[in-house]
């Protein structure tokens, strides 16, 4: 739907006022801006919109504000941070601003608090407890990663950083498809970019893992583990596994490296299967 432009200032100055007070004001270029962003999104012929600008210039406002003018017409989307400093200076700004947004970050960045280890380690995690079940749970008000994880899931605007939206678009949507539930983070009317000119250079790393020697030393260590123990066989040799790995950095014929990689995943995942028995058993 196509809205005129004095329409559209019309409600851009009773949403600011609203939300952010008879004090804000904008600085200069920036209303300009955001009714420009505003407008290419409603005219429905613009995907993307691209706003360069210098430093100091107030981006991460034109975005907050662009965010909850949208949601203004029940929109729902995502503000994304390229690191996690950016993502604390954005959740400062909304609590500054009383803007009931949530924010949410990767699990490691937060402890649990019944056995104060990392969340990943927590004792909802070791227990294989769902995100339902954990409600339940009289440490839930008190665990950053639940409550958090909770008010992002029902924020019209949620404030991601890049790593955890790739994650949650390209991994965890597609198993909970699979399996017919319901996807935490699903796509939304809009995504707001901030630094988009890491982007490449952020998924570039984040589809990139690296594996070198001390990745075999590693499962090494977890098959001396698993022997020991008398849990589970791996039956890919160590040898084999180091050969592969080393042929990784010779290799220059495209398909022997494919066909490398193959067997590499495979050889993972007799790892992977040891390791989800372990987990069920704890």
């Amino acid at each position: 739907m196509e809205i005129p432009i004095a329409r559209l200032e019309k409600m851009l100055d009773k949403y600011t006022l609203s939300t952010f007070g008879p004090d804000f004001s904008f600085r200069s270029q920036q209303k300009e801006v955001v009714l420009d962003i505003i407008s290419a999104f409603f005219d429905g012929h613009c995907n993307l919109y691209l706003l360069d600008a210098p430093t100091g210039s107030g981006k991460s406002v034109i975005a907050m504000v662009v965010a909850g003018f949208l949601t203004e017409f029940k929109m729902k989307g995502y503000i994304l941070a390229s690191d996690l400093m950016l993502q604390t200076q954005y959740e400062k700004d909304i609590k500054h601003n009383r803007i009931q947004w949530g924010s949410i970050k990767g699990v490691d960045n937060y402890d649990c608090v019944v056995n104060s280890e990392k969340f990943s380690l927590g004792e909802c995690r070791l227990k294989n407890t769902s995100y339902e079940e954990a409600e339940s749970l009289p440490c839930f008000n008190d665990c950053g990663y639940l409550s958090n994880r909770k008010l992002a899931l029902q924020s019209p605007v949620s404030l991601l950083n890049y790593s955890y939206w790739l994650i949650q678009r390209n991994y965890v949507e597609p198993k909970m498809l699979e399996k017919s539930k319901s996807v935490p983070f699903p796509k939304r009317d809009f995504t707001l970019c901030d630094e988009a000119h890491k982007i490449s250079e952020i998924v570039q790393n984040h589809f990139s893992p690296k594996v070198d020697e001390k990745t075999v030393d590693k499962l090494e260590r977890i098959r001396a583990v698993l022997t020991k123990y008398n849990i589970g066989t791996i039956r890919h040799t160590p040898a084999r596994i180091r050969t592969v790995v080393k042929c990784f950095q010779t290799e220059e014929n495209n398909d022997r490296l494919f066909a490398l990689l193959k067997e590499f995943e495979l050889q993972l995942a007799e790892f992977v299967k040891v390791g989800a028995r372990i987990k069920e058993h704890v």
